[in-house]
């Protein structure tokens, strides 16, 4: 979300403040993944993919791969309810990161945003990168602002996660290329070129040998 935010933001809840408040902004938390000043979200089961043609899937016996060169859009498994006086700062759990898979959406949360958080990544790695569901993939932190924000009222306000209505708002159609698209077609390309070469090399070849028998005569 792009919501801008006038009031200036405060500390970052320390732990003890984190655990009082936590059970108000995520109903659905869980103590065991509170990690000091920050929780880890984790992984819903509806998800898109570029190497899909950016239709809306389910998460198959738990999984998510994340293809070497695709984009995709994750969801939350949890939904968040932001008070209007907080703020809060997410990312991507460094072992993930470390995979290669980066965070390509917003990095904040709206004050009074209600919703699952939709992440938008792409694998820069050289490698497949396996998500499983319900499982710690994401992080965020709360930040008291000094005063309460206005409300917001953007188009994310209540979304319920990777389904067609993000896509609508977000694809413009269906000629999108990922990396791994690209790379694909640079290698097409460069087989094409390659016999072109070789059929060149042969023709040459063959003009050669005549015009020397040709001489020869």
């Amino acid at each position: 979300s792009t919501h801008c935010i006038s009031s200036a933001a405060s500390d970052v809840y320390k732990r003890q403040e984190l655990k009082e408040q936590i059970k108000l902004i995520i109903p659905q938390y869980r103590p065991k993944f509170i990690d000091s000043n920050k929780y880890e979200l984790c992984l819903g089961a509806s998800y898109c993919a570029s190497d899909s043609k950016f239709r809306v899937l389910q998460a198959e016996d738990n999984q998510i791969v994340v293809n070497p060169g695709e984009f995709y859009f994750l969801e939350t498994y949890e939904t968040v309810e932001m008070p209007n006086d907080v703020m809060g700062f997410i990312s991507i759990k460094a072992s993930i990161k470390f995979k290669g898979l980066v965070n390509v959406s917003g990095f904040h949360v709206d004050p009074h945003f209600r919703g699952k958080i939709v992440f938008s990544v792409l694998n820069a790695g050289p490698s497949p990168i396996n998500l499983t569901i319900e499982e710690p993939l994401f992080q965020i932190w709360f930040a008291k602002l000094t005063s309460a924000s206005e409300s917001y009222n953007g188009k994310h306000q209540n979304q319920t996660g990777v389904n067609g209505k993000l896509l609508n708002d977000h694809m413009s159609g269906s000629d999108n290329a990922s990396l791994g698209d690209l790379q694909k077609q640079i290698k097409d390309l460069d087989n094409k070129y390659e016999k072109v070469l070789v059929l060149a090399s042969v023709l040459l070849v063959g003009i050669l040998s005549l015009v020397f028998k040709a001489h020869l005569t």
